[in-house]
């Protein structure tokens, strides 16, 4: 079995290094093109509409509709069915997979969060590893049904 990689640990909801490199670049890859989605107004829709793809890949082709300032870390672990509306001001945090199946509508305000921390002060707090000085966090996916 070969060694799974600090983003592979997170996608997967084991204990990682959320200042890895291989995560740490793919978060500011998200973190750029969701400001980018937010900075687009609407009366460029389908520019607009590009970057939402781009942002969320899975959202090609779907029927999905975003109404900005939306919030997300990544985007890439986002996974929409068809017909799915997330509505003002929402924040999902996509440290493991958001599954939004298909006619999912989320309403204004809402977070959907999948990072966590150790309970246990010991283990959530930062410590010396042979990588460097950090904490280490997991994470667990969230799937939002049909028609919700």
């Amino acid at each position: 079995m070969s060694k799974l990689n600090d983003w592979e640990r997170m996608t997967n909801g084991l204990l990682y290094n959320a200042s890895s490199k291989d995560i740490s670049k793919q978060h500011a890859l998200g973190l750029v093109r969701c400001d980018r989605f937010n900075r687009i107004p609407m009366w460029m829709l389908p520019i607009k509409m590009r970057a939402l793809t781009k942002l969320i890949p899975s959202s090609q082709g779907k029927d999905f509709f975003v109404l900005a300032p939306f919030y997300c870390e990544y985007g890439v672990n986002i996974k929409v069915g068809r017909g799915c509306f997330i509505n003002y001001n929402c924040t999902f945090l996509d440290v493991s997979p958001i599954i939004l199946e298909d006619g999912v509508w989320i309403g204004a305000n809402v977070t959907l969060a999948t990072p966590s921390h150790p309970f246990l002060p010991e283990e959530r707090l930062p410590q010396e590893y042979p990588d460097g000085f950090h904490d280490l966090e997991y994470s667990k996916p969230i799937t939002i049904k049909k028609n919700c």
